[in-house]
């Protein structure tokens, strides 16, 4: 009977971690101002290491981010979920600045936006252009890493895009300005937030 006990004891302790655990990994957005959303709830003063332990943060709004990329890389992924006809615009910290992808940005700053368009009967995903596009007929879920001289995208295709090279200072960490919003955009592959993104009167710099 003891035993028994000490087997249910460990059990209800095993799942209650395994539970934990994947609750640490469902964080939905990185917020707004005051600290992380997690389900619905904002949390201010979330240890750092819970904070590290997200995959992604969500850009949902205006305003400037610092983030450190924890495996060296700035990919962002957009999905076609709720983002129909809706475009997204971030200028980053760049080098290598291509003047073509300055637009609405900062001197030292080079443009992303992606989207989701629908025309006619197609639907299609795409990055800086409707050139560098995939179509889908389901909704999907597409990356887009930034690296000079070219964006690497996920998805096969027979057309290319300039890319600047991501600025980082201080080992992997690297500004972002949210101009447009109008659906949201991840920034994926194990990254960390440094800074509250700040809300600004209008989108512009």
């Amino acid at each position: 009977m003891k035993y028994l006990k000490f087997i249910i004891f460990a059990t209800f302790l095993f799942f209650g971690i395994l539970a934990q655990r994947f609750q640490r990994h469902i964080i939905i957005t990185n917020d707004t101002d005051n600290g992380i959303l997690i389900d619905g709830l904002n949390f201010p003063g979330i240890p750092d290491e819970l904070a590290a332990d997200r995959n992604y943060i969500e850009l949902n709004k205006y305003g400037e981010i610092t983030i450190e990329l924890l495996n060296g890389k700035l990919e962002f992924e957009i999905c076609s979920d709720g983002c129909m006809d809706k475009e997204v615009v971030v200028c980053y910290g760049a080098t290598n600045i291509v003047s073509s992808l300055q637009s609405g940005c900062g001197p030292n700053q080079c443009r992303f936006n992606a989207g989701i368009l629908k025309e006619s009967t197609e639907k299609f995903l795409w990055f800086m252009s409707h050139l560098l596009a995939k179509t889908f007929t389901t909704n999907i879920c597409e990356t887009a890493v930034l690296k000079s001289p070219k964006i690497i995208p996920s998805f096969v295709t027979s057309s290319s895009y300039d890319s600047c090279e991501p600025l980082t200072r201080d080992g992997n960490m690297v500004k972002l300005f949210v101009k447009e919003f109008g659906c949201s955009l991840k920034v994926v592959k194990e990254c960390k937030n440094l800074g509250s993104n700040n809300p600004i009167s209008d989108n512009t710099l």
